[in-house]
């Protein structure tokens, strides 16, 4: 790779901001305002042979290990519980659709479960149902009635997993 000596990319001759578009040229413009000093511009060759630029950042460089971490620690690091919500979806006979949790033991109004005319719709019911209940109990520092392992699927039943963030 050959370094074109162009570290501004606001800078490029006419003939290579004829290639770039407009809005590409813009992208450009705007990360050299956020931080030229992280971008190293190298001119590499194209399919044809013809040197063209190129935008290389810290991650892509052979001295980086990959993406460097937030550095989120302390007081400052947000506490967001995560939790998975196992859900079985089936077809009622009546073509609705039937969405029941798995993984979470019911209470005095029992287990938690939906209908509605989509698959998307059905979930999207008893997911609000379970964080609701989740987050009941996690406020009130309640054990969470977990059902582990959960009860298997009936035999019209597919399952799905779906990451609940209260």
């Amino acid at each position: 790779m050959q370094t074109g000596g162009c570290n501004d990319p606001t800078s490029i001759s006419p003939y290579w901001r004829i290639g770039l578009g407009d809005e590409l040229l813009s992208f450009v413009r705007k990360m050299t305002r956020l931080g030229s000093a992280r971008w190293q511009w190298n001119m590499e060759p194209n399919d044809f042979g013809d040197q063209v630029p190129a935008v290389n950042t810290p991650s892509d460089s052979a001295n980086s290990n990959g993406p460097s971490p937030l550095k989120i620690t302390g007081d400052s690091k947000p506490t967001v519980p995560a939790f998975s919500c196992t859900v079985y979806v089936s077809k009622t006979a009546d073509g609705t659709i039937r969405a029941r949790v798995a993984n979470l033991a019911g209470d005095d109004s029992g287990e938690i479960c939906a209908t509605g005319n989509s698959e998307r719709d059905a979930l999207l019911k008893v997911t609000r149902q379970f964080k609701s209940r989740v987050a009941k109990m996690h406020g009130e520092n309640q054990e969470i009635p977990w059902t582990d392992p959960p009860t298997p699927p009936l035999e019209n039943e597919q399952v799905r997993f779906v990451p609940i963030h209260l």
